[in-house]
């Protein structure tokens, strides 16, 4: 397998070259790429003065932007699939390790790292908020996932190029799930640990469930896409 890591980079500070560090010691310099999302800091230039390619966006887009201008590289590219990592240190990349091991199996199209197992260290609003959105989007995919809330994924070529995608912020990582699954493709998980550095506030998760609201309002158009998928032996071709 040939994978990409896409780090999406916005005010990310020095953590984003310690992420870019550990994610090329798994799967190579020349396969991690930044998405400088109109980022004002200097850290997606040093990043690319280290050897790292940098996609960027002139202005600041969103998120959702920013993954679908990695995912467009990594496909035209011919990698085999994706692995998004965020670029503020909130996930450890040497656990991009067993997430490809996880992939590398074949029994899943998209693997999310869930931190839902252990939230001894997790504030009391990202509880509920992840909870209460994962239960909802599990609901409208028809399959149970932990946390649909985690950035930390991998994600098949065959995914990517079997749906459309039309968010633009945190609402893209939900409208992946819910189109990938109702497409007939496989989700799973991992355990990953809860990391949170000293930018973690409460503002994020609540923008995330407004985000998610524009989720569930989409839901409709989306599930007419749905509707016309393949038959599932042609999506498990596709998902290989």
């Amino acid at each position: 397998m040939r994978i990409a890591v896409i780090v999406p980079a916005y005010l990310t500070g020095p953590q984003l070259l310690e992420v870019l560090d550990g994610s090329s010691k798994v799967v190579g310099r020349e396969n991690v790429v930044v998405v400088d999302d109109g980022s004002p800091d200097s850290y997606p230039g040093e990043a690319e003065k280290l050897g790292y390619r940098v996609l960027r966006h002139e202005e600041n887009l969103g998120k959702g932007e920013a993954l679908k201008t990695g995912f467009r590289w990594a496909v035209s590219n011919g990698f085999s699939g994706v692995v998004t990592i965020d670029g503020d240190g909130q996930h450890d990349p040497s656990l991009i390790g067993p997430l490809l091991e996880k992939a590398r199996a074949g029994k899943a199209d998209i693997i999310v790292g869930t931190r839902m197992r252990d939230v001894r260290d997790m504030p009391w609003v990202r509880i509920l908020v992840n909870r209460t959105t994962s239960w909802i989007i599990s609901k409208l995919a028809g399959q149970y996932i932990e946390d649909s809330q985690s950035g930390f994924r991998f994600i098949s070529s065959g995914v990517l190029e079997a749906i459309n995608l039309e968010g633009s912020r945190y609402d893209l990582e939900s409208e992946i799930l819910i189109k990938a699954a109702r497409r007939g493709f496989r989700i799973d998980s991992i355990e990953i640990p809860t990391l949170y550095g000293e930018q973690t506030s409460y503002v994020r998760p609540i923008k995330e469930a407004l985000c998610f609201m524009r989720v569930v309002l989409g839901c409709r158009t989306w599930f007419r896409e749905g509707a016309g998928a393949d038959s599932s032996d042609q999506r498990r071709r596709r998902s290989r």
